[in-house]
């Protein structure tokens, strides 16, 4: 009798204790998942201040002539030479365009992974339905 009551009795806890194990294991694939974020993120952003670095470095530079371009050269030469900024200028502006959005869409997936650690760890393992519906001592009576 005291073998089944102690079964009883460890039941809901060893259940309590699997499930939480599997939050745990949860938050840990889930923390790993945000830490690869935040990882790229940084990355993204680097890249970002990178290329608006050399964008900014083309605008001084694309009203300026280059040592091979005088004034005396072909006014061809010198047209070719402000085209050919404005175009990396319109390719680096493109760029920056891709990186913030990239750079936004992992802010969101970080705020939705920290949700969901805030969440599982808020909630507390929850007994399941096989445990609750497991016969109980009824105390009045000391039986089932």
């Amino acid at each position: 009798m005291k073998q089944i009551l102690f079964l009883l009795l460890i039941a809901p806890i060893l259940v309590w204790a699997e499930n939480n194990v599997n939050i745990n294991t949860q938050v840990q694939i889930l923390e790993g998942q945000l830490e690869r974020v935040q990882q790229e993120t940084q990355a993204t952003f680097q890249r970002f201040q990178m290329i608006q670095e050399m964008r900014r470095n083309e605008i001084q530079n694309v009203n300026i002539l280059p040592p091979t371009v005088t004034s005396t050269s072909n006014p061809a030469d010198m047209l070719q030479h402000k085209q050919a900024g404005n175009e990396r200028i319109q390719q680096y502006t493109a760029d920056l365009d891709q990186l913030y959005q990239y750079h936004k869409e992992l802010e969101d997936k970080r705020k939705l992974l920290i949700e969901e650690i805030d969440l599982l760890m808020q909630n507390p393992p929850m007994l399941t339905q096989e445990a609750e519906d497991e016969p109980t001592l009824n105390r009045e009576t000391d039986s089932y």
